[in-house]
């Protein structure tokens, strides 16, 4: 089993990096990824009960959300993982949280996962299982750099427009 852990921090309020972040078609949305909900939840279209479906080069991941406290926490378990080849396994233990805390004017970000990814190849198994770990982890942090870098650039396009139509307005 694969345990991944990344911090990142946000130059933006606690708000809107959560609501980024758990809006599960836009987070895990552009390529090489697509991401559906198939199931939404029961009080929120991303919360509790919400099924979301992640395609990436060719594996498709079904995940579960188990816990939504805005603005402070995201739980999910995996049900279940297919591969490229068709060959697709019951998920059990693995499961993920994302923590998000005020520091300062910034937020910080916590997402920690558990999972694994048997490959049933004797010998070479568990490197492929490894190696395919590994590379999930860098994903998993350029896809919280990715929406960091949109959420700091469009604050700083909100206040540069905001100064804009002060200056013009004097």
């Amino acid at each position: 089993m694969y345990e991944m852990q990344i911090t990142e921090y946000f130059d933006a309020p606690i708000g809107k990096v959560f609501d980024a972040i758990t809006d599960h078609e836009n987070f895990f949305g552009g390529a090489p990824l697509f991401c559906e909900v198939a199931v939404a939840g029961e009080k929120d279209r991303n919360g509790i009960g919400a099924v979301r479906k992640i395609t990436v080069l060719g594996f498709v991941f079904s995940e579960e959300v188990t816990e939504f406290e805005r603005p402070s926490r995201v739980a999910y378990i995996v049900r279940n993982v297919v591969s490229p080849t068709g060959w697709g396994h019951q998920a059990k233990s693995e499961r993920g949280s994302m923590t998000f805390t005020k520091s300062g004017n910034r937020t910080k970000v916590v997402w920690k996962t558990q999972l694994a990814m048997p490959f049933p190849l004797p010998f070479v198994g568990p490197s492929i299982e490894k190696l395919t770990s590994e590379s999930l982890g860098q994903f998993c942090r350029y896809l919280l750099r990715r929406t960091k870098l949109y959420l700091e650039q469009g604050i700083r396009d909100q206040a540069i427009q905001k100064e804009s139509t002060q200056a013009l307005s004097r």
